[in-house]
């Protein structure tokens, strides 16, 4: 069976052909560069990506921070990384690249943050 698919390693973007027989890859034709290869055999066997999303800030000038995983994670647990940005709120001051969630599903890869969140002044 043949499969289209996008690679997403290169700004190139190439059209790749991606020839199955069950769960064996047979062949990847259409890529202009090694990645392209290198993609589709980690898109068929395990596809990844960087989640990125927002978690609410206290006591910020903004209510919500920008995050990303620290490394591409399995499409299938794109859910459980999401319930736990709903879950999950920081005090201000929120540094870049901080850590907000430190390994919480057990595979070594963080939630950072990817903004400065400035401390919200109180005037009395």
């Amino acid at each position: 069976m043949m499969h289209e698919i996008y690679c997403l390693r290169c700004p190139r973007g190439c059209l790749l052909q991606v020839e199955m027989n069950g769960d064996v890859l047979i062949s990847v034709k259409g890529n202009s560069c090694r990645m392209g290869e290198e993609f589709a055999i980690q898109e068929v066997n395990d596809p990844r990506r960087l989640f990125t999303s927002l978690v609410r800030v206290t006591g910020g000038k903004t209510p919500l921070v920008p995050v990303v995983t620290s490394a591409p994670v399995p499409r299938r647990e794109i859910f459980e990384w999401a319930k736990l940005c709903r879950k999950l709120v920081v005090r201000a001051p929120v540094r870049v690249e901080e850590i907000v969630a430190q390994n919480p599903f057990g595979n070594g890869i963080d939630l950072v943050t990817t903004w400065f969140v400035e401390e919200e002044n109180v005037c009395h």
